[in-house]
């Protein structure tokens, strides 16, 4: 795989620039930005049939949506299109029939779609959901004048498509899909309260810019931006979303990290009969519970570095996504991870799942240094900070070269360093490989 995700998909845009112009803030337009061999009709087929045999792997919600888009009438809210859910063998008959059909998480059954989805994830440095649904639309076909509570990045396979679209969002992070209305009104898809969260600005559609796009071109669309489609020819596209993971989120994970081990927080509040109660207040037992529980969390989180471990430990598992489906048996063992490493054994990073690093202090105040790969969280001892940014920075080496990683302050030893390098190996961090030795113990790669 040549260069990162990102570099596949808009190699003409870099990365730092586009969290810091575009993401969530406008539309970008990239032409021929992907790669060709990125999708295909066949694997889409072949996704089909996985779907037709198994249930999804990696715990996604693979599904199969048939929408006809109802044109020339205002539509109720909650009800923009006729949408239903569909099975494979449908998928022929639908398409002949005018619908557009949305494979949602197609990812869990493409094992190439799984690791660029994980990868940009972790490249991005994005802690909500990423997955990829395809979407196939018969000739003037499409969807109408919506809006997305997720941004995404479509890239289109086979086949032409125009897009219309606003300029900018309308609504930062907008708590479901919405739709434009006749009339020049809008409508949530979904029931809110409308007291706390009234539609959408609505927009003329006539002030929307539009964009065709063919087979390698690639497009952002910021959550919360009015958006319709069509399609020129018969069309095959990808759709990469980010489903943010919001703030309560995050702090239920961080509080259950805190205090998972406290039998009082895992036992929740006390029993507290009401077969007495007269007073309408909190029984005593409970209010005394609650105090002594928020007395515990404001004392644990005014301890929290914002820049350490507890925190980075946590968003780095949130980078992490689910495994791609596994491969047919068969191929090379696993018995390479097992054997010993010899200093002139060659060393990558596996690129299987994302692979990233962290360093602080424990809760006892001692250094420590982890490594995330996937779900797994390897801390080693002491302050190995110095030798894991030498194995990130290379990410391909000469074992016996990373024992001049180590802090100058505490030279190491082969047989401490070969134990690491061996322990990486076993969890799927490290691997062997071929290839030629450059200067420093890295070994030279195709650019």
């Amino acid at each position: 795989m040549r260069g990162g995700p990102w570099s596949q998909l808009i190699g003409a845009v870099p990365l730092a620039r586009f969290v810091a112009e575009d993401w969530q803030r406008r539309p970008l337009s990239v032409p021929g930005g992907a790669r060709a061999e990125l999708f295909s009709r066949e694997r889409l087929d072949q996704a089909l049939l996985a779907i037709s045999r198994a249930p999804a792997a990696g715990g996604a919600e693979t599904h199969i949506r048939a929408m006809f888009a109802r044109r020339g009438g205002a539509a109720p809210a909650g009800d923009w299109m006729n949408v239903f859910e569909a099975s494979p063998a449908q998928v022929a008959g639908l398409l002949e029939a005018g619908a557009s059909i949305c494979v949602h998480d197609v990812h869990a059954c493409d094992r190439e779609l799984a690791r660029l989805a994980a990868s940009l994830k972790a490249e991005l440095g994005f802690a909500g959901r990423v997955g990829v649904s395809a979407y196939l639309s018969p000739a003037g076909e499409g969807l109408e004048v919506h809006l997305d509570a997720q941004g995404v990045l479509i890239v289109q396979i086979e086949g032409r498509k125009r897009w219309r679209m606003d300029d900018r969002p309308v609504v930062a992070c907008p708590p479901a899909n919405a739709l434009l209305c006749q009339g020049g009104t809008s409508a949530w898809t979904e029931p809110l309260d409308p007291g706390r969260w009234p539609p959408p600005p609505a927009r003329d559609p006539g002030s929307f810019h539009e964009i065709e796009m063919g087979p390698g071109d690639v497009l952002y669309v910021p959550a919360g931006t009015w958006h319709a489609t069509e399609a020129i020819t018969p069309s095959l596209g990808l759709a990469i979303y980010f489903a943010p993971i919001t703030l309560p989120t995050l702090l239920e994970n961080l509080l259950w990290s805190l205090f998972q081990d406290r039998p009082e927080w895992r036992a929740g509040p006390p029993v507290a009969p009401l077969l007495e109660e007269t007073s309408g207040a909190l029984p005593a037992a409970v209010a005394d519970y609650f105090s002594a529980r928020l007395a515990e969390l404001r004392d644990a989180l005014a301890a929290i570095d914002p820049g350490g471990l507890a925190l980075g430990s946590l968003w780095r598992r949130m980078l992490v996504a689910a495994p791609p489906p596994e491969e047919e048996p068969g191929g090379a063992g696993e018995t390479d991870a097992d054997a010993p490493i010899g200093e002139a054994d060659l060393l990558e990073l596996s690129d299987e799942l994302p692979v990233t690093w962290g360093a602080g202090v424990d809760r006892d105040g001692r250094p420590v240094t982890c490594i995330y790969r996937g779900e797994d969280e390897i801390g080693l001892s002491g302050d190995a900070r110095a030798f894991v940014a030498g194995m990130m920075q290379r990410r391909r080496f000469r074992a016996g070269a990373s024992v001049a990683w180590a802090d100058p302050a505490r030279p190491a030893r082969w047989s401490e360093v070969q134990a690491v390098l061996e322990e990486l190996c076993r969890r799927g961090v490290l691997r062997r490989a071929g290839g030629d030795p450059a200067p420093g113990g890295e070994v030279a790669r195709d650019a």
